[in-house]
């Protein structure tokens, strides 16, 4: 939401949707198009493009996936994952992302990633221009900046705090076994599972799992 309304000052943003209108406030002066056909890959891959290039639209896709047939379209690539550890993700997602990544990225005008690692990893993988990949990195949004802290109950009065997707990509469990081997040192963790990744389902005693929280509360997790 945030690289969207900051785009917005720049240049004429259309947010296009499946079928119900956002409901983020923050978004409310910007121009919300229902284009109709269908939803999930099947309105991403077929509804979307048609459409965007009926109107000679550009496409900026932020999450990862893009229409393989969109003719102007920009797209980010947080990471390759799903190509180096297979153990991770579900077959579905696996076979997904590996038939058509490729496709988007050599087709896509340009290809946004988060980090330098990443983007020579695409470069390597996908045998594409250099120039063609721009890292823009990560920040905090204005939401998390603005929040009131908000204190949630946890058992510790000192810890350290880890705030991601909970599965074996972000190496939770070694990094729990470490916790778990220590007499004073304590973990937060704050972040829900995701059906398309394995999950943990050990128990650590040093490690209190918070789940989802709203910002105040992470604000909170943070400062403390």
């Amino acid at each position: 939401i945030d690289l969207v309304l900051e785009l917005s000052q720049e240049i004429n943003c259309v947010i296009l949707v499946p079928n119900l209108p956002l409901k983020d406030e923050s978004l409310s002066h910007l121009e919300i198009k229902i284009v109709k056909g269908g939803n999930g890959y099947f309105w991403e891959q077929l509804t979307l493009p048609l459409y965007v290039n009926k109107k000679g639209l550009t496409l900026l896709n932020l999450c990862n996936m893009a229409p393989v047939f969109a003719r102007n379209s920009w797209v980010t690539v947080h990471d390759l994952a799903f190509i180096k550890n297979k153990a991770w993700f579900s077959f579905t997602f696996r076979f997904i992302y590996n038939l058509l990544i490729p496709i988007i990225v050599k087709r896509s005008k340009k290809v946004f990633t988060v980090s330098k690692t990443v983007k020579q990893e695409i470069i390597d993988e996908y045998k594409v221009d250099p120039d063609k990949v721009e890292v823009v990195y990560n920040k905090v949004s204005q939401e998390f900046l603005d929040a009131k802290p908000k204190e949630i109950s946890i058992p510790y009065q000192e810890y350290f705090l880890v705030v991601g997707s909970v599965n074996p990509r972000k190496n939770y469990e070694w990094l729990c076994e470490f916790f778990d081997s220590s007499k004073d040192l304590k973990l937060v963790i704050v972040g829900g599972s995701n059906k398309n990744f394995k999950s943990i389902d050990k128990e650590f005693k040093n490690v209190h799992w918070v789940g989802f929280c709203d910002v105040p509360e992470l604000k909170w997790l943070y400062i403390n």
